[in-house]
């Protein structure tokens, strides 16, 4: 019959660790029939070698990975914990897809990170023969086992580790000095005592194999401590891989990060009208939601540790950091709104070769905007501070660089009676722009993953470093513009501290001791999102994490507290960090009364760790009350910690302006 047709397919099903599905479909068409594509079958792609793709699948697969990270609300994505296994699943999911993707179009390798992972990875293989070698004459590894060449005598591996040590020393201090990583030239003077000490042996006559073994078990701590730097390099060298499309975990908690940036940006900027009033409300939000700190934090109400560099994703969860970390995230806020942003410096009087870091530049129209991280405020501009309707105080203008450049007087409002600003118009004329330019912001596989995103998964992934390069070496009175070498610092000190690092986060671990669900994890998640309230929201959750002090006598018999009696502290902290959202879960939503209450509380009241906080959230509160000597009583007495110049600048201006 004409028009007959046999129609066949056969399919293959593979199960994959990640649930990915792979159909293999084939269709034979006999005769001259028009056979429509069955319902349910997607469309084939065939390549040349006969195998098969199915591109609508290949995007689901892309939009689950992201779903995947866009929803960890419900388990810590911590390591050892419940969520940790998504972010393994999504890096599967995304090396899968990846791998038939094709290499992002215009894509070309930023030169100065492209030097810089080659100089990581020649101190990163250095480091790793010196450690093969040091093994050796321990007798801890026998050279057929190890990889490399290996010399014939103890005597001989001796002599190749003082070279291989002043190899690494020399492309470490290059290295060092590229990033700006201080650890690391500290370093290098611990590899030049450790290559002098082996050179030394030079001087023994009749030197034994005894004894140079000997001798090499005589330096177990240093080589210890050789062992641990060299492993943060060959970790730290895997960061700097820009044109590789293999998605690692460094990766995955990058995207995770970038996520979370997107869901704070789409309702923290608000519905303003201008650029500028978005890049404020931006700024805004940052200095209200994350404070700064120095020294040390605490880990529960009984222990500190130092402070250490934190990245975006841990200081917007912990909610307190440094000046420049919480410059960063107000950086990485523009930046998905697609507002170019630097960190600028001028060189101080002292050493002209130096560089003195001072304010976040925000690019809007040819002009740099100046944002003072450390003081929480931008710079007034011509037209002065008013009173927003709301009754906080409304900078009407933010300076601009070539303003100051030209107007000290600018400058000087920054000025307090016991406290002169410490850099002049003058000393603008010679300023550098540091951009937010990181190896995984660049790379190949960031680019192919953004493009790839649309509608409610699109998220800003990738930087155009070059193009950022050209827009502000056109600006007058920019005279340099370099990499801001602060991610790459905060990517090593990571390395070298995961344990102090990890402790920071411990509050976060902690599940509700009757309903074992996270709420200090969750609430923080809900809150990014902007489901601040209902039913499930971060209210709902910061409410579950707070524990009553009366409850704690009865949990105390719980087995959750009696198998870990040392857990009390940390969830009293947890409380307080419960406490303190409630309240800025309510202010963010209008209900100042209830944030009131919730600052106002004898839990939280009296000295702790969000003291400081709390006194200028009550300042901000009693400015929207237009009671301005209260506020800025309040603003005065937040005076320890680097934000006390900041407070004290408010403080003057509500009573300048009012």
């Amino acid at each position: 019959m004409r028009g007959f047709c046999v129609f066949s397919y056969f399919s293959l099903l593979l199960m994959l660790r990640n649930q990915i599905f792979y159909i293999l479909a084939f269709c034979f068409l006999l005769g001259g029939c028009d056979c429509r594509r069955q319902a349910g079958i997607s469309s084939i792609l065939v390549d040349e070698g006969g195998g098969f793709g199915d591109f609508e699948r290949q995007q689901e697969v892309l939009d689950r990975s992201l779903e995947l990270l866009n929803s960890l609300e419900e388990n810590p994505c911590l390591p050892e914990m419940p969520g940790a296994e998504k972010l393994v699943q999504t890096a599967d999911r995304l090396n899968k897809w990846i791998t038939d993707r094709p290499a992002a179009l215009n894509w070309t390798p930023d030169e100065s990170l492209l030097a810089l992972e080659d100089s990581a990875k020649r101190c990163s293989a250095a480091a790793r023969d010196v450690t093969r070698l040091l093994r050796i004459l321990q007798g801890k590894s026998e050279p057929d086992q190890e990889e490399g060449p290996t010399p014939t005598s103890l005597n001989e591996e001796r002599k190749q580790i003082v070279d291989l040590l002043a190899q690494l020393d020399s492309e470490l201090k290059t290295f060092a000095e590229r990033c700006e990583i201080a650890d690391l030239a500290a370093f290098s003077q611990h590899i030049t005592g450790l290559r002098n000490s082996f050179s030394n042996l030079d001087t023994i006559a009749n030197l034994t194999t005894a004894g140079i073994r000997a001798f090499a078990r005589g330096r177990e701590t240093e080589t210890r401590q050789f062992i641990a730097v060299a492993e943060s390099l060959e970790h730290l060298a895997s960061e700097f891989r820009i044109e590789g499309m293999f998605v690692q975990p460094s990766d995955i908690d990058y995207l995770k990060q970038r996520i979370w940036i997107r869901n704070i940006s789409t309702w923290a900027r608000g519905e303003r009208q201008t650029t500028l009033d978005r890049v404020k409300a931006l700024f805004d939000w940052t200095v209200r939601n994350i404070e700064i700190r120095e020294g040390t934090l605490p880990v529960d109400q009984q222990r500190e540790i130092a402070l250490p560099q934190q990245y975006p994703w841990q200081s917007l969860l912990i909610g307190n950091c440094t000046a420049w970390d919480r410059a960063w995230i107000f950086m990485e806020l523009l930046r998905e709104q697609r507002i170019d942003s630097c960190i600028l410096s001028v060189p101080p009087p002292e050493d002209p070769s130096a560089n003195l870091f001072w304010a976040v530049g925000v690019l809007l129209d040819g002009e740099i905007h100046l944002f003072l991280p450390f003081h929480g405020l931008p710079i007034p501009g011509p037209g002065g501070l008013g009173f927003a309707e709301s009754g906080e105080l409304d900078f009407k203008d933010v300076a601009t660089l070539s303003q100051v450049v030209k107007d000290d007087s600018l400058l000087r409002r920054l000025d307090l009676p016991n406290e002169t600003f410490p850099l002049t118009a003058d000393a603008m004329k010679h300023s550098t722009a540091h951009l937010l330019v990181t190896p995984c912001a660049v790379s190949q596989r960031m680019k192919v993953i953004e493009m790839e995103l649309s509608g409610e998964q699109s998220v800003v992934l990738y930087t155009d470093s070059k193009e950022q390069r050209r827009l502000f070496g056109t600006i007058p009175n920019i005279e340099k513009v370099e990499l801001w070498k602060y991610p790459f610092r905060t990517t090593f000190e990571q390395l070298l501290s995961e344990v102090r690092t990890d402790d920071l986060l411990a509050t976060f671990r902690l599940p509700n001791p009757k309903k074992s669900i996270f709420g200090l994890w969750s609430g923080r998640i809900l809150y990014f999102k902007g489901r601040i309230t209902g039913q499930e929201s971060a209210i709902t959750n910061f409410q579950d994490a707070r524990i009553p002090d009366r409850d704690f006598l009865d949990y105390r018999n719980l087995p959750l507290f009696q198998m870990n009696p040392g857990m009390e502290p940390t969830y009293r902290l947890a409380t307080l960090n419960a406490i303190y959202w409630l309240g800025m879960a309510s202010y963010e939503t209008g209900s100042f009364p209830a944030a009131k209450e919730y600052w106002e509380s004898r839990e939280i009241s009296g000295r702790n760790p969000w003291s400081n906080g709390v006194r200028y959230m009550l300042g901000r509160l009693a400015e929207r009350e237009k009671d301005y000597e209260k506020a800025a009583a309040l603003f005065e007495r937040s005076v320890a910690g680097p934000s006390a110049v900041g407070n004290l600048l408010r403080a003057k201006w509500l009573r300048e302006t009012r």
